[in-house]
């Protein structure tokens, strides 16, 4: 995770990445909740006063490498997205919670119809 110590937006970080067999380059990254702004920040160098995920929120982007384009990106307020090996394919497990807040893992992939 990033240093919890700042003075202005939060810097993108760079997650986990992976290459599927179609030359797609999934990228996983943490980039600034768009609510930064609200997080209480307080004393020398504006230290955090509350949890990450209120400061970030996990991004995945996917570019087709051969075609040199992008090809779609999907954000979660959340910080657990994790890339993952479906099948020989890459995934992305999030931990997500029902109406009753009861914790699910949920796995994201592409699908082709």
């Amino acid at each position: 995770m990033p240093d919890a110590v700042f003075n202005g937006p939060p810097t993108p970080s760079l997650s986990s990445l992976a290459l599927d067999v179609n030359d797609h380059l999934w990228i996983v990254s943490w980039v600034a909740d768009p609510e930064w702004r609200d997080v209480r920040r307080v004393g020398p160098g504006a230290v955090l006063q509350a949890d990450a995920h209120d400061f970030y929120d996990a991004r995945l982007d996917i570019f087709d490498l051969g075609e040199r384009r992008h090809v779609g990106s999907y954000s979660w307020d959340a910080l657990s997205p994790k890339l993952l090996n479906h099948g020989g394919e890459p995934a992305v497990s999030v931990m997500e919670y029902d109406d009753e807040m009861l914790p699910q893992l949920v796995v994201y992939r592409i699908g082709r119809d």
